[in-house]
């Protein structure tokens, strides 16, 4: 008997105990779409986070000064330092001032400007309207985020919930500027600040960018014009908030920010929590194929019985292929297609549950998908390669489950079988 014939065979034994069969299968298909969903929603949370995560700068270090007395100063000799590092490809200081604004009939009484390199400053930020800043224009320049725009109010009445800042054309508009905040303004006991006039060249529509950036040229000139108030302030003329370091790579952070640690700073990079990120969500696909797995070894004990019971049930058939010179080899293996069989049809079913049920259960205003948080919209990724995997992996306990019974051949004597 050839191979295809005892593949027939095996199916025509299937069909006749139809019952049996798809009850046995029923445990195949769950397992298999266990493992599919699963994985499904490891490999959905894992994208998730690539998205939220590709506009993140990883080989970005963010330095500052340490706290205490004795700390390092974060001056230009600290940049300097760390500009001359390996593997560091450009070095942008920023400073902070607090200063009293005004456009038109609006104010600012605490405003927050960025100073920042005017050359780097393409590498932070791009406004979506406007340009950047013009190192070499005459006049000071500003770019506005629409968060800071809100800062501008008529009145205390303004500071609402919905306020979404001056109904102005911000292009057309002059910011008027005063080193200190409302109250170092009317300090009358403090030196009074020079009014610097600024044009705005960039805004951000985005209501969540509260920062206002200026060039660090203009900063400095504002300290130096202002150095008696500025010392009041505690301004230091020779100082930076924070420094961003950029490196070669994210696998270069590391390194990089364990050199500034050792010369008495302090710093952090996203680099850091995201790859912490990943090994949890590793662990956590792991887990998750783990729990469809042992879905599926449960369903390969079914897969055993119906097969261990078909060779009990059917001795005096397995006799008479003996008699007639069918060899014990070809017996087994029909036993094995047979296992093999529940397991591919039942893969195969599995597969199509398992993307019925993620088409029922995907998200279209964001919630959970199997205990999952999942934005709005998420659908569940299900790649050809994982309903393949899955399908390998239900026809390889099959057959491993069947492989033990039909073993079980080689014991049945053909006339003892024939007498019953």
């Amino acid at each position: 008997m050839k191979t295809y014939d005892v593949l027939k065979l095996a199916i025509l034994n299937l069909s006749r105990r139809w019952t049996r069969t798809i009850l046995t299968m029923i445990g195949v298909v769950i397992g298999t779409a266990a493992i599919i969903l699963m994985v499904s929603v490891g490999l959905t949370q894992m994208k998730q986070t690539e998205e939220a995560i590709s506009d993140i700068q990883l080989n970005r270090i963010e330095v500052y000064e340490k706290e205490g007395t004795n700390a390092t100063p974060l001056n230009n000799m600290a940049v300097t330092a760390m500009a001359e590092l390996e593997n560091v490809t450009q070095v942008v200081p920023l400073r902070r001032l607090t200063v009293y604004a005004e456009v038109g009939k609006y104010h600012a009484s605490y405003l927050q400007l960025v100073a920042v390199p005017a050359e780097a400053l393409a590498k932070l930020y791009t406004p979506t309207k406007g340009s950047l800043i013009n190192p070499e224009s005459v006049t000071p320049q500003v770019v506005v985020g629409a968060g800071a725009a809100t800062q501008f109010v008529q009145s205390e009445e303004d500071y609402t919930y919905d306020y979404s800042g001056p109904a102005v054309d911000w292009f057309s508009q002059t910011v008027d500027v005063w080193l200190g905040g409302g109250e170092e303004t009317e300090d009358t006991d403090l030196p009074a600040s020079r009014r610097y006039k600024f044009s705005v060249v960039g805004y951000d529509e985005d209501q969540e960018n509260y920062d206002i950036y200026i060039s660090m040229e203009t900063a400095e000139r504002m300290l130096r014009e202002n150095i008696k108030l500025a010392n009041a302030m505690h301004m230091d003329l020779n100082a930076y908030d924070t420094v961003y370091v950029y490196t070669d790579s994210m696998e270069d952070v590391d390194e990089v920010l364990s050199t500034i640690k050792l010369y008495g700073l302090d710093g952090y990079s996203n680099a850091e929590w995201i790859k912490e990120m990943k090994k949890q969500q590793e662990a956590q696909q792991t887990q998750l194929f783990l729990v469809g797995f042992i879905s599926l070894l449960v369903s390969a004990v079914g897969i055993a019985n119906t097969i261990m019971t078909g060779v009990l049930e059917r001795k005096r058939e397995i006799g008479v292929m003996k008699v007639i010179g069918m060899p014990v080899k070809q017996i087994s293996l029909l036993y094995l297609f047979e296992a093999g069989a529940l397991a591919l049809a039942g893969g195969i079913l599995g597969v199509i549950a398992a993307h019925l049920f993620a088409y029922l259960i995907q998200s279209g205003s964001g919630g959970n998908i199997l205990g999952a948080y999942a934005a709005s919209g998420t659908k569940l990724v299900m790649p050809f390669w994982l309903d393949a995997g899955a399908v390998a992996v239900a026809l390889m306990i099959g057959v491993l489950a069947g492989f033990f019974p039909s073993r079980m051949v080689a014991k049945v004597h053909p006339m003892a079988a024939i007498r019953g």
